[in-house]
């Protein structure tokens, strides 16, 4: 066989194997099922390994709602020449918790066969009031022509 004749047969081979294996990394070739891409999550669940700072127990929110109904007046002078009034509606929620910062040395006992635990808690505290700013607005408010 010539050189030339057979550079032509190895680069005919060559095509012919390179364009089988595009074929198979393409999934073409029947049978195959070519290369494609999986994923797999071997990922375990979430472990908690502690807790810090656990110092207090939220134990009940409170939704709340009130009509503030507030008028200054000016003795002896009526309303629409002076003095003021507003309706403000005021939402928002309060927490109640037990501060667990509190807890004496003797809070937690133990029964004599170890089968039960008790847990003496604080007394619960109610939280400084959280506004909700969507639910809060001014109702109506009146001003005398002075004001």
């Amino acid at each position: 066989m010539s050189r030339s004749r057979l550079g032509v047969g190895l680069g005919a081979t060559g095509t012919a194997v390179l364009g089988l294996v595009v074929l198979f990394a393409l999934g073409q070739l029947p049978g195959l099922g070519g290369l494609g891409t999986r994923t797999v999550d071997r990922s375990g669940p979430a472990l908690l390994q502690s807790i810090r700072d656990l110092s207090q127990y939220h134990a009940a929110v409170g939704d709340f709602q009130i009509v503030l109904d507030v008028e200054r007046d000016v003795k002896f002078v009526p309303g629409f020449l002076a003095g003021e009034r507003a309706l403000f509606v005021a939402a928002g929620t309060v927490n109640a918790y037990v501060d667990l910062g509190g807890l004496a040395d003797d809070a937690l006992l133990v029964s004599a066969d170890g089968s039960s635990v008790r847990l003496r808690l604080p007394e619960p505290v109610l939280d400084k009031p959280n506004l909700d700013q969507k639910r809060t607005y001014l109702f109506s408010q009146r001003r005398g022509i002075l004001n």
